[in-house]
């Protein structure tokens, strides 16, 4: 009788840690050497533990990670959370939320198209993630934030990025080989947590 108990306990225990288990994706980065934080470690996302628009990133130590803004997203200390860079966010109606050059914390300014998601270019409305005004269309240019200077630009779109959940070894690997780990807009840069061979 006890070890029919006990085998029925160890079975619970197994159960509810599996049923808390914690999901995480890999997110592929080619990892700089002179980094000593990244130690050859790759940000992940994982919704069960960072917030929307946020990553896991890894920390200055071994078992250490952080969750910060994913690329091309804008911290915005006033709401705590990170925001996709000309949307609404956490600005009034009809206004974007903007990070201008040379400037380190986001504000909110006047969208003239009125609409969250469009944005006016040489006085035309034009939706953020379409080809138009961008060139060469065919060849899969978007208007998109460009993840360095987090301003409108045009973007290409990779026409092979695995999925979180393929199986299927033969397709290339999800790449996100341009983020800095303390880039413009993150909350460590804004809150001066970045140390000095992380930017």
């Amino acid at each position: 009788m006890k070890n029919i108990l006990f085998v029925f306990l160890c079975c619970t225990v197994v159960v509810l840690q599996l049923t808390h288990a914690e999901v995480l994706y890999p997110e592929r980065l080619q990892v700089d050497k002179e980094k000593s934080n990244t130690a050859g470690r790759i940000p992940h996302y994982s919704p069960s533990r960072c917030r929307t628009n946020e990553l896991l990133y890894p920390g200055d130590h071994t078992d250490d990670w952080i969750c910060d803004c994913a690329p091309a997203t804008l911290y915005h200390p006033d709401s705590d959370a990170c925001h996709l860079a000309f949307r609404r966010g956490p600005c009034a109606n009809e206004e974007m939320l903007v990070l201008a050059p040379g400037e380190v914390l986001p504000q909110c300014i006047k969208n003239a198209c009125k609409i969250d998601g469009m944005v006016k270019i040489n006085n035309v409305c034009y939706r953020i993630g379409q080809p138009a005004p961008c060139a060469n269309p065919e060849l899969s240019y978007v208007l998109d934030v460009n993840e360095t200077t987090l301003m409108l630009d045009c973007i290409k779109l990779s026409v092979s990025v695995k999925t979180r959940v393929s199986l299927d070894d033969d397709e290339p690997e999800y790449d996100l080989s341009k983020v800095n780990f303390c880039a413009r807009g993150s909350r460590r840069l804004i809150e001066s947590r970045c140390t000095p061979n992380a930017k």
